[in-house]
């Protein structure tokens, strides 16, 4: 557990945002394309992460908007970015164990879809967050999820 999976590297169009790449580009997170990250605190009762994605036509459904299933994949995989920009480095190394997602509107292929992401507590064990997802200021889906740290992870101090 001594090497992260992921790449952070500042974005060469937007230095607030961060590149966050997988290094096994054959795994699922890697379908996903490019994922963008960053803090983003508004006040100290406001501290949230913003995950982005460009949905492309490997997303799409047979209605030609994005897939649910992929973005409940964006989603999963965009709660650890969130939790590693947040909070832990090592946040990789943990599992979802509960995804409830409301879809509230279709997204379109090719627009940005941004996640905002809160951790809304910590326990030993788990990780509590919550977030939204949005495309051209329009909901389009709301969620909360349980995130756990695995047995080697829990081992590390909070």
């Amino acid at each position: 557990m001594d090497e992260q999976p992921f790449i952070f590297t500042p974005d060469s169009d937007d230095s607030e945002w961060l590149n966050w790449a997988i290094k096994d580009t054959s795994s699922f997170n890697a379908s996903l394309g490019k994922l963008l990250v960053r803090k983003n605190h508004v006040s100290n009762d406001d501290e949230h992460a913003l995950v982005q994605m460009t949905p492309q036509q490997r997303h799409s459904n047979f209605g030609g908007v994005m897939h649910g299933g992929a973005m409940l994949g964006f989603i999963d995989v965009a709660l650890f970015g969130a939790l590693h920009i947040l909070h832990d480095k090592w946040a990789a190394y943990a599992v979802t164990v509960d995804l409830q997602t409301q879809f509230t509107g279709a997204v379109k292929i090719g627009h940005i879809i941004e996640a905002k992401i809160y951790i809304t507590k910590e326990t030993r064990s788990l990780y509590f967050m919550r977030g939204t997802i949005t495309q051209n200021n329009e909901s389009v889906a709301a969620f909360t999820s349980l995130v756990k740290k695995l047995p080697q992870y829990k081992k590390r101090p909070i």
